[in-house]
């Protein structure tokens, strides 16, 4: 994908957008400082955009200290971003970098295995060590510098691959230990447990984001992600070809929210630990594909091959949708972009990114 060198004028409004939207956390936050980890993916990108544009309309300044394991290249692929915000790049792995350069006492934790690394076929092992030596590092670094409050950015891949759906926090799901890819979910409750526990010990308020799936600018379209494949095809006007039967179920929130609600989450203080994010609006993977051929008037055709559902990287799970009854009765959250306009906006995006990537060439053979 393309480098966000400029930020073109659509994903500016989309990111001013939310910030009228989520002013309020947004305000809390007016003169804080966060050490941002797994900040160069989208969610990072969408943090920090939403951030610059609350400073651009409303003079809220939220400082950055943003962790990567390569500045040089962050600051080209952001380098529209991070004009005029007080961003600190701080290099190196999580698992080993110093994180005494920053002392800001709130921090999100976001960095885990990415999804190209996923895909490229990093093992289970790899991502669980990643996992729960980055956190348990962060962890001890909070309580070093006696911060303020952890955000670990978790994953609804914490409550297993059984279930139909509407997995709510207070929950009892079985989780298997000796499922094959189970290095996402296994690591991801290890972290949470590792923050959690870390921070009680310190008097530390920590919380944890259980993220679902996601759509929006940012979001690869190269890799498994079935809405990112789908749209790339829908746009080529190539034929959609679905593996399964179809019927497995996911719900996408738009990463306006996502930002929205993770900013909350740091801003405001909770009653629960846990919380889930994302959309409860389930959707077939079959639906999901004609909505994008329509949305898009894609001469596209569909094709369902009736295989047995597979998930590159991690256990297979039919229903993959978050019961969010909690953080909508607590937070005072607005109501988060339909998925039609959810992808009709990632479609915007795409388009926008094939013109200025060297993903189309290499898609196409070029």
């Amino acid at each position: 994908m393309t480098a966000i060198c400029a930020t073109p004028q659509f994903l500016v409004a989309e990111y001013q957008r939310a910030a009228e939207l989520y002013q309020p956390a947004l305000r809390l936050l007016d003169g804080a400082r966060i050490l941002l980890t797994g900040g160069t993916g989208p969610f990072g990108q969408w943090i920090l955009g939403v951030a610059k544009a609350a400073h651009d309309l409303f003079g809220i300044r939220i400082g950055f200290d943003l962790v990567t394991r390569d500045a040089q290249a962050l600051r080209f692929r952001f380098s529209g971003l991070l004009q005029a915000m007080d961003v600190r790049l701080i290099e190196g792995d999580v698992r080993q970098v110093d994180f005494s350069q920053s002392g800001a006492p709130l921090i999100i934790h976001g960095a885990a295995p990415s999804a190209r690394e996923t895909f490229e076929g990093k093992s289970s092992l790899d991502k669980f060590d990643a996992l729960y030596l980055g956190t348990r590092r962060i962890a001890e670094h909070a309580t070093t510098i006696k911060a303020q409050k952890l955000l670990f950015v978790s994953s609804g891949a914490a409550y297993g691959s059984q279930g139909s759906g509407g997995f709510a926090e207070d929950g009892c799901y079985q989780i298997a230990t000796d499922l094959r890819d189970g290095g996402l979910m296994q690591g991801k409750r290890a972290a949470e447990f590792i923050a959690f526990e870390t921070c009680r010990q310190a008097g530390i308020e920590c919380v944890a984001a259980r993220c679902f799936s996601f759509v929006g600018a940012g979001m690869p379209y190269d890799l498994h992600y079935a809405v990112g494949e789908f749209t790339f095809k829908a746009i080529k006007q190539e034929p959609i070809v679905i593996q399964s039967d179809g019927t497995a179920l996911r719900s996408f929130m738009h990463l306006r929210d996502l930002s929205g609600w993770l900013l909350t989450l740091l801003a405001q203080h909770t009653q629960h630990a846990i919380y889930n994010v994302g959309s409860s609006y389930e959707v077939s993977i079959l639906d999901l594909a004609q909505k994008i051929k329509k949305n898009l008037g894609s001469a596209s055709e569909i094709t369902c091959l009736g295989g047995p559902s597979t998930s590159v990287g991690n256990p297979t799970r039919h229903a993959y949708v978050p019961d969010i009854s909690r953080i909508k009765h607590e937070l005072m959250l607005p109501p988060v972009l339909p998925l039609d306009e959810a992808l009709q906006s990632y479609a915007h995006w795409v388009a926008y990114d094939l013109k200025h990537s060297a993903v189309a060439a290499s898609r196409t053979g070029a």
